[in-house]
């Protein structure tokens, strides 16, 4: 039987810009972050703490899908010195979303993509990644283009706003 390379997964991808970028692709049930080397990920920096933030995998009885969540501190629930903060407001706890922004003590940042991809496609991603960051731009523009799409599909995210300079324009919005 041949393996078919071209099946698409869903995957849960972290992408660290920190002097350099890296490609994470997430598929166990936790990982610990922080500075501490036994960490899964480990992230380098003063103010990051030796165990800094956990993320746990979780399955969503509303959409029927993984998801992951990112918690500050250990298991003991001490939080990290200085916390994490998810598109730019500090949280002690986050159920992510594609697209959401991760920052450690609002230094370090990562970004969280919900795609589905084949093992040929992660493969080029993540070696155009090392070559070129426009490659991973253009990757982020088609992700977000498919997220808001799914979002507007859903009732609780169809409140669109929308505005306008000209007379005209705010006549014929209802």
């Amino acid at each position: 039987m041949k393996f078919n390379s071209d099946f698409s997964l869903d995957r849960h991808l972290l992408l660290f810009n920190h002097c350099s970028y890296e490609l994470i692709s997430l598929t166990a049930e936790e990982y610990r972050i922080g500075r501490n080397p036994i960490n899964e990920i480990v992230i380098e920096g003063d103010p990051i703490s030796r165990l800094h933030a956990r993320l746990q995998k979780a399955y969503s009885s509303r959409t029927h899908k993984i998801q992951y969540q990112i918690i500050d501190g250990s298991s003991d629930e001490k939080p990290s010195k200085n916390g994490i903060f998810i598109n730019g407001v500090r949280q002690q706890s986050h159920i992510l979303r594609s697209g959401d922004i991760i920052s450690f003590a609002n230094i370090i940042k990562a970004l969280y993509v919900q795609t589905s991809l084949s093992n040929l496609e992660f493969e080029r991603l993540q070696s155009e990644l090392s070559l070129k960051e426009s490659s991973f731009a253009a990757f982020l523009e088609r992700e977000t283009a498919i997220s808001v799409q799914a979002n507007l599909s859903e009732l609780e995210y169809t409140s669109i706003m929308l505005g306008g300079t000209s007379s005209a324009l705010k006549n014929t919005i209802y």
